[in-house]
């Protein structure tokens, strides 16, 4: 693990490992949860470019280092200049990723500069490779909104697969609403009693994505 930089608002810390740009580390203190506490399971993004022959060509960046990484005491920006993936070489792809402070939570951005012959159909970021029940809590669900009310998905100790075994390869739930609408918002509630609040900013369109 390389150089690391924590990051604090009122409500959570985030700790970002400098070398890779990858979240090693996500707790909200003043709820006594230490979110993400297994820094082997940190990850940055992951992005998917599809080629002729192969449609599903996943880029996972946790394992690339970003050619620079700028922080300070409430924003960490990761630069990448090219993109390595499995099947297609080295593309020249700039991508910037930066997490900035914002209210009592945290804001993430992302930008790409696409200069090789392939779409890159989608990026996924933040990631986390973990999320910890709280101490003491037994289970975990996801609240979305629905036609007229809150909808559940249950995520611990048993997770829903919302999508079916047609569209996805691992068991994925999105916040998703009436008539196949997906909205940018979601809470992650434990035990009623503690939770993380996710959305895009308004206006964006961005989907959450949970596996």
């Amino acid at each position: 693990m390389g150089s690391l930089h924590k990051l604090c608002s009122p409500s959570l810390e985030l700790t970002v490992d400098l070398e890779y740009g990858t979240i090693v580390a996500a707790a909200a203190p003043g709820l006594n949860w230490q979110i993400l506490d297994r820094p082997e399971l940190g990850c940055n993004f992951e992005m998917t470019i599809p080629l002729p022959d192969k449609h599903k060509h996943i880029i996972d960046g946790s394992r690339q280092k970003p050619a620079s990484a700028e922080a300070g005491e409430d924003f960490v920006e990761l630069f990448w200049n090219r993109i390595e993936t499995p099947l297609a070489g080295v593309l020249e792809i700039a991508l910037t990723l930066r997490i900035e402070r914002k209210g009592r939570g945290f804001r993430f951005l992302s930008s790409i500069k696409n200069g090789s012959p392939y779409t890159v159909d989608s990026l996924c970021f933040p990631r986390l490779g973990d999320v910890a029940l709280p101490e003491g809590a037994a289970h975990m669900d996801m609240h979305v909104p629905a036609y007229s009310d809150i909808d559940t998905q249950p995520v611990y100790p048993h997770f829903l697969n919302a999508k079916g075994y047609w569209g996805v390869d691992v068991p994925t739930q999105m916040a998703g609403g009436p008539s196949g609408a997906v909205w940018p918002f979601a809470f992650l509630d434990c035990d009623n009693s503690r939770g993380q609040y996710f959305s895009a900013d308004w206006g964006e369109p961005r989907y959450l994505l949970y596996r």
